[in-house]
């Protein structure tokens, strides 16, 4: 059995996770969750391909399935067994290739991608060359792929290349394998080094490689907000001491070569990561229902869950031992009583706030949603990386109180995609301005989680001061859908626990639905555009094959709000209707 580096990886974070993580067990862990013998809370990943097992992916299947697919869009493409990988896939891959000609224009270089250990070790022995891209070794089964070797004196400075802003623990272990595994093949390894992005990096006309790559990051952080820092080499010394490495490969040899599979789920529904842990495992669980029990606990740490279920064998949240870990919480309170009591759909202490929160609602009413694509490297001037790039927007406009989604009396509808032959951003900036600000007037402004859309609209403001008073007006107007829900103002028991629109609207409008579309989420729409800005697709194909289903993709999501909104708008008139009825009795 082969040992690679992700293996390593999952094990280092939870040994049940290198067993369900591995491609060629991709088949038995999805059976063990749809015969309902375990539960997870991880993403299950088709190694082989690498992409997400059961993320609406756009696939040829899914194009031939919709009648979405021309094959103009694959042509550069040597594999069609997956139109897109995936945006963090697809940042690796380009990250790799620009880290590559960082290299190129300085040191003389060989690339070994498609060579085995033999014509690695051939290689490194011949001094005309200073840098090495995708060495591979292996020794003893444990095969790995460096990034980059770069010459230094009689020894290799090791160089992982990573798609991200800042380097943490995860990155090490990396480093720590390739390291380990290196050394055990007699490279002597001067230096460890993890090449990434420099956040602060403002593309202008071209890429500027020395400005947009850190090449020798040292250290890694617990997080991106702590100042503490650890250096990678020292780190690496003090896990070789911490652990025999050979052992720890050996136990994870023995976990993949596990074909029993009653031995299998008692394995993964073991309550710890690993054997000597003392925290309980938040990962992998045997099955329950997950509706209503203590993992639907409004933002509550999955580690805290699972402290619970295990060590207190807690899991229905209107279980009552529950009562002395939840009552610090209104929110939790709120959860066990709409569950224990029954649903009570306005909290008749928050009615006064819920008012208030309506009568924002000044008409006309836009409600408004963007379309956005990030990407490690950034594509067009003045963008930063990983900065959202507006390129597509719907509206929906609601006139007067009196609108009716069923019929659509009293809506209209707005849109803008976007082609992708340039930078969206100031078509997409004129246009939103016309549509919310210059055909019905100013209005109230509503988008959902608000955050978002109001820092997209304060960028495009930075970028376009022209547009900067309209885009002001629309900023300090919006208001968010979800403060309806916040604080569980209003609340139901098909909600479990969550204030996202995916939760929030079907549990009012069960009939409303994605299902019918060929994109069906904003992943999807983001990478399709951004293919079509790498010239993946053509502007005939874009426009043939995508772009109708881009639009109904975003107009569905703004259209989504107004259902939503015309429920709650019901739900606070007849509990006001309710409350005057009763001091007319009482009178």
């Amino acid at each position: 059995m082969k040992i690679y580096k992700d293996d390593y990886k999952h094990f280092r974070t939870c040994q049940k996770l290198s067993w369900f993580l591995k491609g060629k067990n991709y088949k038995l862990a999805k059976s063990l969750i749809e015969e309902k013998s375990i539960i997870n809370f991880v993403e299950l990943t088709h190694t082989e391909t690498s992409s997400k097992f059961n993320t609406n992916l756009i696939t040829i299947a899914d194009f031939q399935d919709n009648q979405f697919y021309n094959s103009e869009s694959f042509d550069s493409q040597k594999d069609d067994s997956e139109f897109y990988l995936g945006e963090t896939i697809a940042d690796g891959v380009e990250t790799g290739k620009y880290a590559q000609d960082y290299f190129k224009r300085k040191f003389t270089s060989f690339n070994l991608e498609n060579y085995d250990y033999i014509k690695t070790m051939e290689i490194i022995n011949d001094k005309a060359y200073d840098v090495l891209f995708e060495p591979r070794f292996e020794y003893d089964g444990c095969i790995t792929k460096c990034d980059i070797l770069k010459r230094n004196n009689d020894g290799w400075d090791l160089i992982e290349i990573k798609a991200v802003t800042w380097v943490k623990e995860e990155h090490m272990w990396d480093l720590l394998y390739q390291y380990d595994i290196l050394t055990k093949c007699g490279i002597n390894i001067a230096n460890t080094h993890i090449m990434y992005i420099n956040n602060n990096y403002v593309r202008q006309e071209t890429l500027d490689l020395d400005e947009l790559f850190i090449p020798n990051g040292t250290t890694w952080q617990k997080s991106p907000k702590t100042k503490k820092n650890f250096n990678l080499y020292d780190s690496i010394q003090d896990e070789l001491l911490k652990y025999n490495l050979q052992l720890e490969y050996q136990k994870l040899r023995n976990i993949m070569e596990m074909d029993d599979k009653e031995t299998i789920i008692a394995f993964l529904t073991s309550p710890y990561c690993h054997e000597n842990d003392t925290t309980f495992c938040s990962h992998i669980f045997k099955y329950f229902p997950i509706h209503n029990s203590i993992f639907e606990l409004y933002r509550l740490r999955k580690t805290k869950k699972a402290l619970w279920y295990y060590e207190e064998q807690l899991l229905a949240i209107n279980d009552e031992r529950i009562w002395p870990f939840i009552t610090k919480s209104d929110l939790h309170l709120r959860q066990y009583d709409v569950i224990k009591n029954g649903e009570k759909l306005i909290d008749p202490n928050k009615f006064a706030d819920l008012k208030i929160e309506y009568k924002k609602y000044q008409y006309p009413v836009y409600m408004y949603d963007f379309e956005t694509m990030k990407s490690a490297i950034p594509k067009f001037k003045n963008s930063t990386p990983y900065q959202q790039i507006p390129f597509q927007y719907s509206i929906h406009v609601l006139l007067n109180p009196d609108f009716d989604f069923k019929t659509n009396y009293n809506i209209v509808h707005y849109e803008f995609l976007a082609d992708g032959n340039s930078d969206p951003r100031f078509l997409l900036t004129k246009n939103l301005c016309h549509d919310l600000l210059k055909i019905h007037g100013q209005g109230t402004y509503v988008a959902y989680n608000q955050s978002f859309e109001k820092s997209v609209i304060k960028k495009l403001a930075f970028w376009y001061p022209e547009f900067k008073h309209q885009l002001a007006q629309i900023h300090d107007g919006t208001i968010d859908l979800q403060d309806f829900f916040k604080g569980f103002k209003i609340y139901k028991e098909q909600f479990y626990g969550s204030l996202s629109i995916k939760k929030t609207l079907p549990a009012f409008e069960s009939a409303f639905s994605y299902e019918d579309l060929a994109i069906k989420k904003g992943d999807m729409a983001s990478e399709a555009f951004r293919r079509r800005v790498e010239d993946n697709i053509s502007l005939t194909n874009w426009n043939h094959n995508f772009r109708d289903n881009m639009l109904k993709y975003c107009a569905r999501d703004t259209l989504g709000m107004v259902v939503l909104f015309w429920h709650i708008k019901v739900i606070i008139e007849n509990y006001q209707t309710q409350l005057d009825d009763e001091v007319l009795i009482v009178k």
